[in-house]
């Protein structure tokens, strides 16, 4: 970089900087008020990072918080939902698409690496934190 471009880089930092400076000078009420606490799941703040969550419900003498993780599930293992060849069967496919068969590599993707139709449970909640 010469040093005209430096100069203009500077320039623009300091202009992006003070742009998003300049509107700061109120402070936002950021807080969230709510009248009472929820009384339903669907009502009940939600936080996490889609492993592990919860879902506050608020309160002021108790407190209801429903925990969650995301390894908790109903049912038992399935033998039939893994095809054992699909790892054999990925070298093959990528033979295909980097030929350009595209359609015969997307076929046999859904063949085998797609498993199979049958039910492995469902979420569970950890539980409730009063």
């Amino acid at each position: 970089m010469n040093y005209k471009n430096i100069i203009k880089l500077l320039y623009f930092t300091f202009f992006c900087l003070f742009i998003s400076c300049a509107g700061k000078s109120e402070q936002q009420d950021l807080r969230l008020w709510y009248k009472q606490p929820a009384d339903e799941w669907m009502k009940a703040l939600p936080l996490g990072n889609g492993r592990i969550g919860a879902m506050v419900y608020g309160g002021v003498e108790t407190e209801k918080i429903a925990l969650n993780e995301v390894s908790l599930w109903s049912g038992q293992p399935d033998e039939h939902q893994e095809l054992p060849c699909g790892k054999e069967k990925l070298a093959e496919m990528r033979k295909l698409f980097f030929e350009g068969k595209l359609a015969e590599g997307n076929q046999m993707g859904a063949q085998y690496l797609s498993g199979q139709p049958h039910s492995f449970g469902t979420n569970l909640p950890m539980g409730d934190l009063i």
